[in-house]
């Protein structure tokens, strides 16, 4: 019904605003490799403190997943694991900050150059 260079010039106009977006998020530097995979997914919407801390949820539910015996506070989900761990993981991800330190939920972070 329909001929293919038709349905070619649709597709192509139908994709030209997704494209537009793409484009203009990079300039914006969201798109930019600036952060680590890991960090992209969780990038959404949040602060850099709420991005820092599900990214160290998610690190301290692979800790679990990785040891047999943990402290009960951490296997409970009242204490983050333990900052030489999340420090190491940071730093294999590429991550441009670390853990300094852990209180329960919360971390003291800083950024690396």
């Amino acid at each position: 019904m329909f001929t293919r260079k038709f349905v070619i010039a649709v597709i192509g106009l139908a994709s030209a605003p997704l494209i537009a977006i793409v484009v203009w998020q990079t300039e914006q530097g969201r798109f930019s490799g600036s952060e680590s995979s890991q960090e992209a997914g969780v990038n959404q919407g949040r602060t850099v403190g709420e991005r820092r801390i599900a990214i160290l949820r998610k690190l301290t539910s692979e800790y679990l997943a990785s040891k047999p015996h943990v402290d009960l506070t951490i296997s409970s989900g009242k204490r983050l694991a333990p900052a030489p761990y999340l420090k190491r993981r940071l730093e294999k991800n590429g991550a441009a900050w670390r853990v300094r330190s852990v209180d329960g939920l919360e971390a003291e972070t800083y950024s690396v150059s």
